[in-house]
This record gives C-alpha cells, structure tokens and sequence, in this order.
C-alpha cells in the first residue's frame, strides 16, 4: 500500500497556525489603529528603527518575506504619509535606501506599545514558548527551503540596543 503523500493532521496544524496567526494578526491591527498603522507598516518601522543602515527595499523584502512588487505599493504610501524616506545610495545612484523621518519615528514609537502581543504569548510558559518556537523555526527553515531561501537575514543582533 502507497504511503500518502500528505496526512490529514498537517492540513489540520497548517489551518491552525494559519487560523492562530489571523486571530492575532487581527487583534494586533486593532492596536495599531491607534497609531494609523497597518501591521505591514508597523513592521517596515521596526526594521528600520533597528537596524544598523539605511535597507534597501529588496533588503526589506528579504527580512519580511514579501513580495517586492506588494512592499514597493507599501514604501510609497508610507513615504507620501511622511513616515520614511528614500535617498539615493552614496555609491551607487541607481539603489535606493530608506530611512525613518521624524513622523516615522513618531510612528515607530506607538507602535512599540506591544500590549496585545504579551497579554496574548502570557498563555505560555517560558519552556513552551521556547518549544513552540523551536518548533516554528523548523517549519519556517522547511518552507524557506523550498522556496530557495538559504538564510532569512535576521537583525536580532541588532535588537537590544534600539528597543
């Protein structure tokens, strides 16, 4: 007899981590509205808050795992709301690096009240939310396999200094 070529309770743990993420996604986008941000902008903020340089766009897109043509449509809107900026690199004149104005600061800052997310992750103790997160990671480096992404950059090294 032929193995099956999926289980059904993968399709199970697929729809709940989808239908989880949708939930929180939801109540995080409620915060934010406080702010005027969407999740999507609250994100690009927090990249370029933390990080070391002014990212390109397709840096970004790297770090959030998105479309470039999708985040391009984000970045103009967020530059015509005064949130960010896009200069001509130094070096080369044909890339562009973005960077943070002082109402993208502004921003960046309401955004970091993260209340929702810890009332939300306080449900797990310490041992499983490292559990739950080893666990994630592996199905992330799985799905970045097949789509040929050898390492997702990371900034977390990055993270202590500017939080």
């Amino acid at each position: 007899m032929k193995k099956p070529l999926y289980r059904y309770q993968h399709y199970d743990l697929w729809g709940a981590i989808n239908l989880t993420r949708d939930a929180v996604l939801k109540v995080r986008s409620r915060e934010l509205m406080k702010c005027n941000l969407s999740v999507e902008q609250s994100g690009i903020l927090y990249l370029l808050a933390i990080l070391d340089h002014e990212p390109t766009l397709t840096e970004v897109s790297m770090y959030l795992v998105k479309e470039l043509h999708s985040l391009s449509k984000t970045v103009m809107r967020m530059e015509n709301l005064g949130l960010l900026k896009r200069a001509k690199d130094a070096k080369r004149k044909n890339v562009l690096r973005l960077s943070l104005t002082d109402e993208g600061r502004q921003a960046y800052t309401c955004a970091r009240n993260r209340e929702s997310i810890e009332w939300i992750m306080s449900v797990l103790s310490e041992k499983e939310e490292q559990q739950l997160t080893s666990c994630l990671n592996k199905i992330l480096n799985r799905a970045l396999e097949q789509l040929g992404i050898n390492k997702l950059p990371h900034p977390s090294s990055q993270l202590e200094s500017k939080l």
